[in-house]
């Protein structure tokens, strides 16, 4: 079980490889079929109301049911458990309440689960068996619990990934509105950053303000800056939260966030600045950042601003693991990283700025 599990785990951490929701749809579908044994199942996705559920995708669906197919919160079985928000295990014929469903899908048993990103209720997961006359047991209902939560997760994410490649760069207040909802989501993966991104944003415009770019440059630091963290959405909560320090191996998935990022954008051709902004704010001027290890003028000028502004930001501010550092310590320390860490010329600019 433990090692389904971790399968599970990998394919959502790398959830920047699917390249619809359709298609992360049918994968969720197709592994809960696999890891229970099942022969059939589908996953329905709440609406907006709360009010209906929806057929997304299946396998095996009877052919009375046609996908998108809507069912009433409370009725049949998944509308039981959309209600109840709690999973349920049918075996053979034995529940009265759900006996002539049942029998007119030809189910012999069944497994229900409510999909919650967080606290939300984002739709139900269904798995089936109809020939094989094996009933489902606990084990397989605790497998579908924690596949279900990842899923629920893994199909948030890709509903905002969807979203950004639709909205243009050139509808700028919808844009905006939306990066701004899309920094808070990512902001509130970890409660110590929280208002990061936001933050991160306003030092970096008023640095690139006092350094004389224009209108349109200042627009795509104002997107790149609420974004520029938009890759720990891959990025396991537990690694991110962690209050002591971090393994090797931790590191390096902490690492991938900028790639991740960059990748969700990668087929967007209008956010190509903004891309670069969130691919290289790790970057140092002595070429020792990372991912690529890009060298001082190398690095775009834009996520050279963006690495003093996120640094500062991030050492002035809580964390799991220490508590905010004073204005005076983050500014000796920025000063200090000068021409190692950080472009000297934004250093200085950036101290004017904060006078």
């Amino acid at each position: 079980r433990i090692a389904e599990l971790k399968a599970i785990n990998d394919m959502f951490q790398n959830i920047e490889h699917f390249v619809s929701l359709d298609t992360l749809l049918q994968e969720v579908v197709d592994e809960a079929i696999r890891v229970t044994g099942a022969e059939g199942g589908s996953l329905m996705l709440i609406n907006k109301n709360g009010k209906k559920l929806s057929i997304k995708t299946a396998r095996n669906l009877h052919p009375l049911i046609s996908l998108e197919t809507k069912i009433k919160v409370g009725e049949g079985i998944a509308g039981h458990v959309a209600k109840t928000q709690e999973p349920l295990v049918l075996n053979g014929l034995r529940d009265p309440e759900f006996k002539e469903s049942l029998k007119r899908e030809d189910i012999v048993s069944a497994i229900s689960v409510p999909m919650k990103a967080g606290d939300e209720l984002i739709g139900v997961l269904n798995v089936n068996r109809k020939k094989v006359r094996v009933e489902f047991t606990e084990e397989n209902l605790n497998v579908m619990n924690a596949f279900a939560s990842q899923a629920a997760e893994a199909i948030e994410k890709a509903g905002y990934y969807q979203k950004i490649e639709r909205l243009s760069i050139t509808n700028d207040n919808q844009f905006k509105e939306f990066t701004k909802a899309l920094a808070k989501t990512v902001d509130a993966k970890d409660p110590y950053t929280y208002g990061h991104s936001e933050a991160v944003t306003n030092y970096t415009l008023q640095i690139a303000e006092e350094m004389g770019f224009n209108e349109e440059k200042l627009r795509l630091l104002e997107i790149g800056g609420r974004l520029h963290d938009m890759g720990k959405i891959g990025v396991a909560e537990h690694i991110l939260n962690k209050p002591g320090g971090l393994t090797d191996e931790e590191f390096k998935e902490i690492q991938r966030h900028p790639e991740i990022g960059a990748r969700i954008l990668q087929d967007t051709s209008s956010l190509k600045g903004i891309r670069d902004l969130i691919l290289y704010h790790h970057e140092r001027f002595d070429g020792k950042g990372y991912p690529t290890r890009l060298k001082g003028k190398d690095i775009p000028l834009g996520a050279r601003i963006m690495a003093v502004a996120d640094t500062f930001d991030a050492m002035t501010s809580h964390r799991a693991y220490r508590k905010a550092l004073s204005r005076k310590v983050a500014v000796a320390e920025i000063k200090k990283c000068s021409g190692t860490q950080f472009d000297p010329e934004v250093v200085d600019v950036f101290l004017k700025v904060l006078e």
